[in-house]
């Protein structure tokens, strides 16, 4: 005979009262209905877990046992019907975020930070990824949302654009360029530049080779990067130049200039991309924030 979790609360309320009255009000229950619950959870069990008298009842040995280790079986079960409510609502689970070196410095801390804070039981996974694996992960259903950095929309994904960035020079502190208010790109052609490698940066190298073709010249670069950090540190350190989005201004440090570049109206985009069925709660969730994040 199997134990059923309605003789655990049934027991529970009698063990908690030690007052079989007391427990089948508080169950709905009428008495003799209540005590056939509990004969058939000893029968189950092949023990008795109450003592029953004309005036009182009270614990076995194998009662108090019985009662924490019922107790711990009934809470579980109540946290586990909620926390399945929540992944129902979009309030619980796991969500897996991929990024690129660019996305990072937008918007994206910020949506990620505001939605921790209102729903506090999901566990937001970020992976930082290039553009290309990232969407190949999304196809696979290893990433549920990808943000990614300048790229076309792709066949059977949806997107949202997140930002969209005009770019800007950046310069050693102390560069004689910097008494300038603004720059042109052919200010910058017989500079030394620093960019970040064609590996991990492949669609903003792509944006920056057109301008530089617009404009008539091939960049000297004399240091790939493997990220955005490294560009600012190597321009810090007087190595070169470099063009970035204008966010880059926001987390460049004290030894570097950000100047606008008045002569190119072309932007950067960066987006978010998931599976066009958001068939996931939680992935649903998270969109809809999204939204609400950058209509405000």
């Amino acid at each position: 005979m199997r134990v059923e979790i309605r003789q655990l609360k049934a027991f529970l309320a009698v063990a908690e009262r030690l007052h079989f009255g007391q427990a089948a009000a508080a169950l709905h229950l009428t008495q003799p209905a209540l005590s056939r619950t509990i004969q058939q959870l000893e029968e189950a069990i092949g023990e008795d877990l109450l003592i029953r008298s004309n005036r009182s009842v009270s614990l076995t040995e194998v009662g108090k046992v019985f009662m924490e280790k019922a107790q711990r079986i009934v809470d579980d079960l109540d946290e586990a019907i909620e926390i399945a409510r929540q992944a129902g609502r979009g309030e619980h689970g796991i969500l897996r975020i991929g990024y690129t070196d660019i996305a990072i410095l937008g918007v994206l801390p910020r949506i990620v930070r505001n939605f921790r804070d209102i729903y506090p039981n999901v566990d937001i996974q970020l992976i930082h990824l290039p553009n290309v694996p990232q969407i190949q992960m999304l196809g696979e259903d290893k990433l549920d949302i990808a943000f990614v950095s300048g790229m076309m929309p792709v066949d059977g994904f949806e997107s949202r654009e997140v930002k969209s960035d005009r770019f800007v020079a950046l310069l050693p502190s102390d560069h004689p360029l910097t008494e300038r208010s603004s720059l042109s790109l052919d200010d910058l052609k017989d500079e030394p530049f620093v960019i970040g490698e064609m590996r991990t940066w492949r669609d903003f190298r792509r944006n920056l080779d057109a301008l530089f073709l617009e404009h008539g010249f091939e960049p000297h670069v004399i240091q790939e990067a493997s990220n955005s950090q490294a560009v600012f540190a190597f321009v810090g350190a007087g190595m070169g130049v470099s063009i970035h989005i204008e966010t880059a201004g926001y987390r460049a440090g004290d030894n570097l200039a950000v100047r606008p570049l008045h002569d190119v109206n072309t932007t950067f985009q960066t987006s978010a991309v998931w599976l066009g069925s958001a068939d996931f709660a939680l992935k649903r969730r998270f969109l809809e924030h999204l939204e609400k994040e950058l209509v405000n």
